[in-house]
Parts: C-alpha cells; structure tokens; sequence
C-alpha cells in the first residue's frame, strides 16, 4: 500500500455580523498553524461569509480526492451550510472551533455554538460530526486535526483492500472471530475464506521454486 500523506479539504465559514476583522486575524493563525501538520492542505485561506459561495467552494474540494473535510467555524453560522455539505459528503467531517473568553458583552465570534447547532441539526438526520475546540495555534487541537485525517486516509485506503482468512476460529474461542460484515461496514474491506486444508494444497502444488 503506497503511502502518502493525508488529504485535508478546508473550509472556513462565518458570518459578517460578528467581529469580521477579528474572525480574520483568528482565521489567519490557524491556517498558518494548519501547515505545520504532516498532511496536504486543499482549500483557499478565506473565510466564505455567504452560504452560497461556502457550498461552491465544498463542491470543488470535493472532487480534489480529499480524505477529511475540516470545516473551520471561525463564528456562528446557521447549521443550513453544514447540512447540505453533511448530506453528500462520503468523507468524514470535522468542524474546528474556537474558545473566547467572556468578558459579560457579545461573544466577538461565538464559534462553538454554530458547530453546537450543526452537530444537533445531523443527529436529528441520523448522521454526525468530530468537533475539536481549541485556540488557533492549539499544538493538542492540531494533533487531533492530524490523527483524524490520518485515520480517514488510512480506512479510504483499506476500502480496495482484500484479506485471505484461512481456516476458522478454534471452538470456544470467539475472541478469536471477527466480523465480516463489520470489516465490510466500517472499512470497506474485502474478506475471502479458505479451509485450511484447501491452502495447504495449494502451497504443496506450487513448484520448489
């Protein structure tokens, strides 16, 4: 299996009646720290402001063979975006959030509460979201980011995978089984079986050679 690095589509979403200028400072300290990852960066380093432009810009990065979307809530916006990308998306979908300290007037961003609402908005459709909430240059929200995108790259790699499985468990050791229909579920992974007696066979008509 050829290795490479992993795929990140990303895509940032706000709303202009929050602090735009400091959604902008906020948003420029993340993709500087998002290039520090061990992983292949597909986006543009702009924040999409309308619903319109933010799902032009998901249905390019969906054709660039992206093994995660990250998309960086960098304020509160309506979970409709989210929605409609969730609903067609064959990736797994990440929204990057960011604390604020309180300070008794409005929230400057009030990031946290979109990815709150969107997260609320899918599991009433039966589908989900990875939520990682840390400052821009957060190294532990990073290494989350990192780890998640590895992961997606690896089962999308698995999916063309096919494993021989010779013989069966022994009687009364279940730990020992797997799960076929589970392999095939979660990771798209191919099992074939074959008696032990079937491979042995075989391996004895191969030549010396």
């Amino acid at each position: 299996m050829k290795q490479r690095k992993p795929r990140i589509g990303v895509l940032a979403v706000g709303r202009s009646t929050f602090d735009v200028e400091f959604a902008q400072s906020v948003f420029e300290q993340a993709w500087q720290a998002l290039q520090r990852l061990d992983a292949a960066l597909v986006g543009e380093p702009r924040i999409h402001y309308e619903a319109d432009a933010a799902l032009a810009a998901f249905a390019t990065l969906q054709s660039a063979d992206i093994d995660l979307l990250l998309v960086v809530q960098v304020t509160f916006t309506d979970a409709a975006v989210v929605t409609a990308i969730a609903e067609t998306l064959d990736v797994p979908l990440v929204l990057w959030t960011f604390p604020e300290a309180r300070t008794g007037g409005r929230l400057r961003l009030n990031s946290f509460c979109g990815a709150n609402l969107a997260s609320h908005t899918l599991s009433r459709r039966g589908a989900a979201l990875e939520n990682v909430h840390g400052a821009p240059d957060s190294a532990a929200a990073l290494r989350e980011i990192e780890a998640a995108a590895t992961a997606a790259m690896i089962v999308r790699q698995l999916k063309v995978t096919r494993i021989l499985v010779v013989g069966d468990h022994p009687t009364g050791f279940d730990a020992c089984n797997y799960r076929a229909d589970e392999l095939s579920r979660r990771f798209g992974v191919e099992t074939v079986t074959t008696p032990v007696s079937q491979f042995l066979d075989a391996v004895k008509a191969l030549p010396d050679a």
